[in-house]
């Protein structure tokens, strides 16, 4: 097989899902090609996400294909251009053409953090400005000392996980900022952030982007700084020295990002989400491997506490 036609093109069209969702179906469709010596091309097309500013693939506006050279690149714009790509509308399409059957789940092969790691790794790049304006950030709020990193993620999360209030989430920060020098914080919610600035002023705490209030994939007023600030957020908490967070892929992602970082969980996605009886455990890939039961599973995820309910630990 030469070159070109190793490159398989997908085109990901999913409306209603976030950019980490559709980061996952990108490491789900790098796993197929890994296994078939494939190298994938990436359209993500999804109007939650594309900013007509900035073109009609919001993949590379953040995102480069890491093993393809320019030439294979253009190789694979071309196919897509004369209709030679597979079109995905859900997962259930990946599962399809992975695994040949709609609920034959692929992502459940994913069984550790480090295997995602890996695929994201050898596939896709994160563009170098936005490393560089997540470092950036870094450096000039935190030059010393050690940092918590606070992750809420509100709105429409109840459909897939127990929410809790701001006070008790505010009673967890309480219980470990005596051990760092800065907090950094990221919500979806405005509200959340003004009740922690407002409650807590003994820590100096940053936060990188002003949240809408508005479901991420029903906001379409500035795609590209939408998503730019939903993937810094994700950077600068895997920078963090410890990480609190509430169930929400974009934390989850910096978990992938960073392995090693020690993290508290407040709240446990659902038993089999959105119903989906075919995923095993609590809620979708990478979140799930945080809820994975056992204390050596536990150990090697850097998992410190699970709060389930009230201040019941696990």
């Amino acid at each position: 097989m030469n070159s070109s036609d190793a490159v398989t093109v997908f085109e990901i069209s999913q409306d209603n899902i976030g950019l980490f969702a559709q980061l996952n179906y990108c490491l789900l469709l790098s796993k197929f090609c890994q296994e078939n010596n494939l190298s994938p091309y990436f359209i993500l097309t999804g109007k939650g996400n594309v900013d007509p500013n900035y073109g009609n693939n919001w993949f590379e506006y953040y995102f480069s294909h890491k093993q393809l050279s320019p030439k294979n690149q253009r190789i694979g714009l071309n196919k897509y251009l004369n209709g030679d790509y597979y079109k995905i509308h859900n997962r259930y399409a990946i599962n399809k053409l992975a695994r040949g059957s709609e609920y034959h789940e692929i992502q459940n092969e994913l069984t550790t953090l480090r295997e995602g790691q890996l695929l994201c790794n050898r596939y896709i790049l994160i563009k170098d400005h936005i490393i560089k304006t997540a470092d950036d950030y870094f450096y000039k709020s935190f030059k010393n000392g050690k940092v918590l990193g606070i992750h809420y993620r509100g709105l429409d999360k109840h459909k897939e996980a127990p929410v809790f209030t701001y006070p008790f989430v505010l009673s967890i920060i309480e219980k470990y900022k005596s051990m760092f020098d800065s907090i950094f914080l990221a919500s979806d919610e405005p509200e959340f952030i003004k009740y922690i600035t407002k409650n807590m002023t003994d820590k100096n705490i940053s936060i990188y982007s002003n949240p809408s209030g508005i479901l991420h994939f029903r906001d379409n007023s500035g795609n590209y700084q939408k998503g730019l600030n939903a993937l810094v957020d994700s950077i600068l908490l895997s920078k963090c020295d410890f990480l609190i967070k509430t169930p929400s892929l974009l934390s989850a992602w910096s978990k992938l990002f960073n392995p090693k970082l020690p993290v508290t969980l407040i709240g446990r996605p659902d038993l089999f989400p959105n119903n989906e009886h075919a995923i095993p455990g609590h809620g979708y890939y990478p979140e799930s491997i945080l809820h994975q039961d056992g204390y050596f599973k536990m150990f090697r995820n850097k998992v410190r506490e699970v709060i389930i309910h009230g201040n019941n630990s696990a």
